[in-house]
């Protein structure tokens, strides 16, 4: 069959995309955390192009699958369209998609971690900054009690090396 022979070099492929997106986002991690925005921007710009490039195989893997024909809803369940293939083709697909749903699962843990550390610290640098600079937390009121916005007072830091 040469649909399913297709089909596996579909899902190697999103395996190794995905693979290259989870070390992206682990350097993006890194270079947050060492401050390294310019490392951090280019890394941004290669997850989303790996993103896309994902995104367009799926849709492929997923036109294939619809193409086969071989039950009514195949894209909704990837383990009823490999039911009737050979079972060395079947064992060999539903490996490589496990692999892939595995490393999906995997990716979206290294974005949850990323988004927590900057959570976090997005959390901190507020408190030390409301602490620094209380005028931002408290409202300030005119002569007929309505509520004036307050004007935007820097903050500068110095920083010695």
């Amino acid at each position: 069959m040469k649909i399913m022979e297709h089909l596996e070099e579909l899902l190697i492929k999103e395996i190794t995309v995905i693979t290259n997106l989870i070390s992206c986002q682990k350097r993006m991690y890194q270079a947050v955390v060492q401050r390294d925005w310019i490392l951090f921007q280019k890394e941004l710009m290669f997850s989303g192009k790996m993103t896309e490039t994902f995104t367009a195989l799926e849709q492929l893997r997923l036109s294939l699958l619809a193409e086969t024909k071989i039950e009514a809803e195949l894209s909704t369940d990837f383990y009823r369209s490999t039911a009737c293939l050979p079972e060395e083709r079947r064992l060999r697909a539903n490996e490589l998609y496990r692999e892939l749903k595995k490393l999906l699962l995997l990716s979206q843990s290294e974005n949850r971690v990323l988004q927590a550390y900057v959570s976090n610290a997005r959390s901190v640098v507020s408190g030390i900054v409301d602490t620094l600079v209380p005028v931002r937390r408290n409202k300030i009121y005119s002569k007929r009690g309505s509520l004036v916005s307050t004007n935007i007072e820097s903050l500068v830091l110095n920083r010695s090396f």
